[in-house]
Parts: structure tokens; C-alpha cells; sequence
């Protein structure tokens, strides 16, 4: 069988030469390769972190506001905010704020705020 072909019967992310259930183990993979569970971890760590003002800046851009409303919720000069999204977009290899959002959501950046689960609807009419 060739380097890193899988048997059929191998669950996804088992080393073709690793017996059943021991994929959890210390052994180094194959070919000094990371194990996919470590992929993420490693690919977290090897990209620059964003600093906490330019996650502020990030979450402001996820949920829609424009720089001049990030400016103001931040206590910051819209040319300030430019700054941030610029060093956001070279840290992020990104070229819109779409992709930034969306590629900060999916790395754990930033969250999503939660819907009130019960808003105040108003008045009610009754028929």
C-alpha cells in the first residue's frame, strides 16, 4: 500500500500504520506530519494574533457597523478605525471585511452576539 493511502477500514484521521484505537497516542505520525486533531492548534498559533483593540474593531465590522459608527462606539477617529481594518486585513490575508468577519468567526476571534431570546415586541393588538 503507498504512504499515506488509508485502508478502508480506518476511521478518518487514523495513521495508515496505527493499529485501531491507538490513534490517540504519543507516537509521532508518519513523516513528522501533524496529526489532524493538532492542525488546528497549530494553525491557530502560527498566525498573528490580532490585539484586543483590533478584536473590538473585528467584532464592530462582524455585526455590520461602518467606520464611522466603530469610531464612535470606540472612542476613536475614523482614520484610527482605517488603521485597525488595515492591519486586521494584512493579519488575516484577507481583502474585504466579509472575508475578515467570516474567517474571524470560523478561527474563534470573535463570536456572534446572541439574539435576545424574548425582545419586547411592544403594544400588542387584539382582533
Amino acid at each position: 500500500m503507498q504512504r499515506g493511502s488509508k485502508m478502508s477500514s480506518q476511521l478518518p484521521g487514523e495513521w495508515e500504520d496505527e493499529p485501531h484505537g491507538t490513534s490517540g497516542d504519543d507516537r509521532d505520525p508518519p513523516s513528522g506530519e501533524l496529526r489532524p486533531a493538532d492542525q488546528s492548534t497549530a494553525d491557530r498559533t502560527d498566525r498573528p494574533q490580532l490585539t484586543p483593540r483590533e478584536t473590538e474593531v473585528m467584532q464592530s465590522i462582524a455585526i455590520g457597523l461602518s467606520n464611522r459608527a466603530i469610531g464612535r462606539a470606540l472612542g476613536i477617529s475614523e482614520r484610527t478605525v482605517k488603521v485597525h481594518i488595515r492591519s486586521i486585513f494584512i493579519k488575516m490575508n484577507v481583502s474585504s471585511r466579509t472575508q475578515a468577519a467570516v474567517l474571524a468567526l470560523q478561527n474563534g476571534d470573535i463570536s456572534m452576539p446572541t439574539p435576545d431570546p424574548d425582545p419586547d415586541p411592544g403594544p400588542t393588538c387584539a382582533l
